[in-house]
């Protein structure tokens, strides 16, 4: 969890959010939530915005 804090700047709760509504992969292991690197950064793939083109 805190790798993934770091890697998006979204706080811990906003995680927790995206885990519990499905936007995101992960896995209790013992007492931590392990966040899927592969889920987390397609999430933010498809939340980039696309360079406007200049016409």
């Amino acid at each position: 969890m805190p790798d993934a804090v770091r890697m998006t700047g979204l706080s811990k709760s906003k995680i927790y959010q995206l885990i519990a509504s499905g936007d995101i992969e992960a896995a209790k292991v013992g007492r931590a939530t392990v966040v899927f690197v592969d889920s987390l950064r397609s999430f933010l793939r498809s939340h980039c915005k696309q360079p406007r083109s200049r016409a």
